[in-house]
């Protein structure tokens, strides 16, 4: 059984540099108004790390759970609270992934 999912501000080292860094990676990729997966790039550019940051970040809360691999952008990533992934089972809701495409789609119609 596999323990419940955490939230971010439940783990982050508070009060220290390493912490702060990862606090600002949280918000860059949990509270973005627009996208729900977030490339290594965009996290580190809005989160004033280095991509390397970054990747040592994810490589620490991956494991955790905590962060979900886009499965058509490998260099994009999600926190499952944003995806809707259940805390308790860590499984994501059905339909997340038909509802993130349907979203591009309508989003690439408008701009056509």
């Amino acid at each position: 059984n596999m323990a419940k999912l955490k939230k971010w501000w439940e783990c982050y080292p508070t009060g220290t540099q390493a912490g702060d860094e990862e606090k600002r990676f949280f918000v860059a990729i949990a509270r973005h108004p627009q996208y729900k997966y977030r490339s290594v790039g965009a996290i580190a550019q809005e989160a004033n790390i280095t991509k390397t940051r970054c990747e040592e970040i994810i490589n620490k809360y991956y494991p955790k759970g905590m962060l979900i691999q886009s499965s058509k952008h490998p260099d994009q990533w999600g926190y499952w609270e944003t995806l809707g992934v259940d805390a308790d089972t860590g499984n994501a809701p059905a339909g997340v992934s038909d509802s993130d495409k349907d979203g591009r789609i309508k989003k690439a119609i408008t701009k056509a």
